[in-house]
């Protein structure tokens, strides 16, 4: 399993107080850090420029796209890719003008290039174009745009559409974000889910870096359930 945690502020400080509690993980290799920019959700978060300030340490960045127009941050951070360590660009599709475009674009710096689908958004939102170029799909299992809320197993449903949709799709990692917690991970991962990103069950919790151990423990338990 790999897990991601979850970062969704305007605050410097509170950026900072996140990303410096969960820096001591060794079972982390990467932070999630959702963009927002009020248009897309009403909420609004720091951007990538707002970033170039922050000591990520030996964590890579992998940014979730939930803008107007996804290709603006991709630009965006193209003019200050040697101030951030990024891993990976993840992109909504609902406003999204051009899918191929923006994955084509991920790739062309080195980046992982995925595509995120909201809540309720199906599976044919993909583009046909799309699935040769992709690394990676997130799935949203709470609607977009906030954290503390209530997972939705309707994602579920959704992710069987998903490995149905195209020959690749089984091969693609899935991600799962919005409303994971140590009490449901193990039912997503016995929907074969290997990746999550993780946001406020670390950040409620006394000490995310153990947070983060219970995560893996209960992923380990499940794997030796089912070898």
């Amino acid at each position: 399993m790999k897990l991601s945690p979850s970062i969704l502020t305007e605050s410097m400080i509170t950026f900072v107080e996140q990303l410096d509690a969960v820096k001591p993980s060794q079972l982390i290799d990467r932070v999630h850090v959702d963009i927002i920019d009020g248009q897309f959700v009403d909420n609004l978060t720091l951007s990538p420029l707002d970033l170039t300030v922050i000591d990520f340490g030996e964590l890579g960045v992998e940014f979730h796209l939930m803008v107007e127009e996804p290709m603006d941050v991709v630009f965006e951070c193209e003019a200050i890719r040697e101030y951030l360590p990024i891993k990976r660009v993840i992109g909504q599709v609902e406003r999204m003008s051009h899918q191929e475009d923006f994955l084509h674009e991920v790739k062309r710096n080195g980046w992982e290039a995925a595509l995120g689908l909201d809540l309720f958004t199906p599976v044919e939102a993909i583009d046909d174009q799309s699935w040769a170029e992709l690394d990676a799909i997130m799935l949203m299992s709470v609607e977009a745009g906030n954290q503390e809320e209530v997972f939705n197993p309707q994602v579920f449903h959704k992710l069987k559409e998903l490995r149905e949709a195209h020959p690749r799709a089984a091969k693609l990692p899935i991600i799962i974000d919005g409303g994971v917690k140590t009490a449901n991970l193990s039912q997503i991962l016995q929907h074969g889910v290997e990746e999550v990103s993780v946001g406020s069950a670390l950040w409620k919790s006394e000490d995310p870096v153990r947070a983060i151990e219970e995560f893996f423990r209960i992923a380990r338990k499940h794997q030796s359930k089912n070898d």
